[in-house]
């Protein structure tokens, strides 16, 4: 539980930062479209790691279901990285992400879906 709110905590204060940043330097640098993409990253970032706040609560509101609340956690986690990520890779022109974000997304899906049949059968 600890290392999934480190992480939640850490991605809400990263997505701050980059949302502060992208508001104000981002302008003079980014185009409207790059700003779109840093934007939309940034939206879902702040709601997951909101989400990944939730699933630690959920926890211990159902210890029985741990593990697999702890499953849907990494599905939330794992997939805003990198649907989030390659957002920005893309808006910074670092790389062509390809097939990263509907991964990203899937996952994202994924462990929506798994923390509802964790918490119902927890």
């Amino acid at each position: 539980m600890k290392i999934l709110f480190s992480i939640a905590a850490l991605l809400g204060c990263m997505a701050v930062v980059l949302g502060a940043w992208s508001g104000h330097a981002g302008l003079r640098i980014l185009s409207p479209e790059q700003i779109a993409l840093v934007q939309k990253g940034l939206r879902y970032q702040m709601h997951h790691a909101l989400a990944l706040f939730a699933v630690c609560w959920a926890m211990g509101q159902w210890p029985q279901a741990t593990t697999a609340i702890t499953v849907a956690g990494i599905l939330l986690a794992v997939g805003v990285i990198l649907f989030s990520g390659s957002l920005y890779a893309l808006a910074f022109d670092l790389f062509n992400p390809g097939y990263v974000t509907p991964v990203g997304g899937a996952m994202m899906i994924a462990g929506w879906l798994w923390l509802a049949v964790a918490v119902w059968r927890g």
